[in-house]
């Protein structure tokens, strides 16, 4: 059986744009890699909890936390897995500002952050937009 290695959990967050939705992806300093807003749980947290707290320590907006958008489960070359929880979250209002967690965050398609993100379990979650079949607006 597989070990679990690393549970985290994100969000989708979104705004309206001309083409359907623009994705927030942030860049992370130590790395410089590109990312959805996640992270890992807090001792006793909830994934739903963990995403809201993730999703705004890194991207600083305010957004309101909708729908599951599902799981994504990725196996390492040694057999362990990478599970990552990922919700719809809505853009309300504010403005990025760099911070410890992120120093950088773009709008982009979904098409264009599945290009710009490091992590093949981001990758997958924006799979999960496309096959949701809600690209125009989520709920």
């Amino acid at each position: 059986m597989a070990r679990v290695r690393r549970v985290s959990a994100g969000g989708i967050l979104w705004r309206p744009a001309e083409s359907g939705i623009e994705v927030a992806v942030v860049r992370h300093p130590d790395s410089r890699r590109w990312s959805l807003p996640k992270g890992r749980p807090l001792p006793g947290e909830s994934l739903r909890a963990a995403a809201i707290r993730e999703v705004a320590e890194e991207s600083g907006l305010h957004f309101k936390c909708g729908r599951p958008l599902g799981s994504v489960v990725v196996t390492d070359p040694d057999g362990a897995l990478n599970v990552a929880a990922y919700w719809w979250m809505a853009f309300r209002r504010g403005r990025f500002r760099p911070n410890a967690e992120a120093d950088q965050l773009r709008w982009v398609s979904p098409a264009k952050g599945a290009l710009l993100l490091s992590s093949r379990r981001d990758q997958a979650a924006l799979n999960l937009v496309a096959a949701d079949g809600v690209l125009d607006r989520p709920a």
